[in-house]
């Protein structure tokens, strides 16, 4: 009995540090994509515009399909 808690206790610090592990890199990944989007110059946006003015655009973008 004594030796399947030992046992045990292994497992459970081999675990733990294989999840401390695991944790190390997820922080530096989310540290590495921070600074990725950090050092994006301009930010991305997607500006909708509305139905009319897109009409508009697509007349002078397209005028040979009307």
């Amino acid at each position: 009995m004594e030796e399947n808690k030992q046992e045990k206790k292994e497992v459970d610090i081999h675990l733990q540090r294989e999840l401390d592990d695991l944790n190390d890199r997820l922080d530096e990944q989310n540290a590495k994509k921070k600074k990725l989007m950090m050092s994006c110059k301009t930010p991305i946006q997607i500006n909708f515009y509305p139905l009319k003015q897109s009409t508009i655009y697509m007349v002078q973008l397209f005028p040979r399909y009307l």
